[in-house]
């Protein structure tokens, strides 16, 4: 397949990279959407919390969406949710064991899907390519001190 233009490789790779990860998770029947999957990189691996406020601004999602997210996980032992003792209003949210589970494995996915995407490229031009995306990514509004 050819493509004339940057756009269509970008949403080629897109398209492949969500197939994978679709597959993937089916495959070890992890309970996730692949549309969730920023939820396990954004909450620490360290099973420390964010403020639920905090993964909304990470994540640019609606609080509503979240919170619909969360009670999903929550009931099935991936998410942890714990009201704040200071203040009552504030929620905060973490991965739990089995959630930690899920972001090793969709680390690995990750890394898979990479090595297919990227063989024959050195680590020289990794580097490179990885510098580019993150200009691209700073260049499309994304505040990486938000992180």
């Amino acid at each position: 397949m050819r493509f004339e233009c940057a756009i269509g490789k970008i949403r080629y790779i897109l398209g492949q990279a969500d197939r994978f990860l679709t597959q993937k998770i089916s495959e070890e029947g992890l309970p996730i959407l692949v549309n969730h999957i920023p939820l396990f990189y954004i909450l620490p691996e360290d099973k420390s919390h964010l403020l639920f406020n905090e993964v909304v601004d990470r994540w640019k999602i609606s609080k509503s969406s979240l919170s619909d997210i969360i009670t999903k996980y929550q009931g099935i032992d991936i998410v942890e949710k714990r009201e704040c003792i200071l203040d009552k209003r504030s929620v905060y949210v973490s991965l739990t064991e089995k959630g930690l589970e899920v972001r090793a494995s969709l680390k690995r996915y990750e890394t898979e899907f990479l090595d297919k995407m990227l063989e024959g490229i050195s680590v020289e031009e990794r580097v490179v390519l990885e510098g580019i995306l993150d200009k691209a990514v700073k260049n499309m509004g994304y505040c990486k001190s938000c992180e």
